[in-house]
């Protein structure tokens, strides 16, 4: 059976002004729970924007309509119709259900490997064995003792990847995870985020790549943001997604 996890319905970001601005219209996008997305579209088209709009980093948008539902049944309703919800609401629900995985990986060098997967499960009260059955899933456990200075740019990111669902979030987002892989690594990684809803660690994944193709070929649902210019402004546009 399958759940609705996030509705957004006419919203409307906006970064900048004039020609120097840019704007991402959401008409509408559904996900419920099993889905797999990935967001594909040109750079500067808005991915990036979108997934920290997800994540309740980015400001909830000035009109329409953004709300989201957690693992647990609580509801957030970031936005609806000009009213936001309070900053520490977003907070609250961003740490208990949403995982995470930005570009740069995010990981705090001056911890070990297994110290930074365990950092957010500490503060959550996961269970800290999953830490260390994430990093064996991506072929990283036997560096959990080591500094992340001391591992390669691909390993950090698996080692993220970990960290980013180790408190087994509602919704799991990914800002390019394969960026800096391999592309035996890069299918890898893939699989596991495929997997992870797959077995119900996380219940839906988000994901923004420029790899279309293999994206596609993993299994996740590709959803196009285009790119025009509308009296001098950028403006990036997503497919509508709409459950019935």
């Amino acid at each position: 059976m399958t759940t609705q996890l996030l509705t957004i319905r006419n919203s409307r970001i906006r970064v900048g002004d004039g020609e120097q601005g840019f704007r991402l219209d959401i008409p509408a996008f559904d996900l419920q729970t099993g889905d797999r997305i990935a967001i594909v579209g040109p750079s500067g088209s808005g991915k990036s924007l979108f997934v920290e709009l997800l994540a309740l980093i980015r400001p909830a948008p000035g009109r329409g309509l953004f709300m989201i539902r957690g693992r647990s049944g609580n509801t957030l309703v970031a936005h609806r119709d000009g009213v936001a919800a309070a900053e520490e609401e977003r907070l609250v629900f961003r740490r208990e259900e949403i995982g995470l995985l930005l570009q740069n990986g995010g990981l705090l060098r001056s911890l070990s490997v297994i110290e930074n997967v365990r950092l957010p499960a500490r503060i959550s009260g996961t269970s800290l064995k999953v830490a260390g059955e994430l990093l064996e899933a991506l072929d990283v456990g036997d560096l959990r003792y080591r500094r992340i200075d001391s591992i390669s740019g691909g390993q950090r990111q698996r080692v993220a990847l970990a960290r980013a669902m180790v408190t087994r979030p509602s919704l799991l987002l990914a800002d390019e995870p394969t960026s800096a892989l391999d592309p035996a690594n890069a299918r890898m990684t893939l699989e596991v985020l495929h997997q992870a809803v797959q077995v119900g660690m996380v219940q839906a994944s988000v994901i923004v790549t420029h790899d279309e193709a293999l994206a596609c070929e993993m299994g996740f649902d590709c959803i196009r943001i285009t790119h025009t210019i509308d009296h001098g402004t950028a403006v990036g546009q997503i497919a509508p997604r709409v459950l019935h």
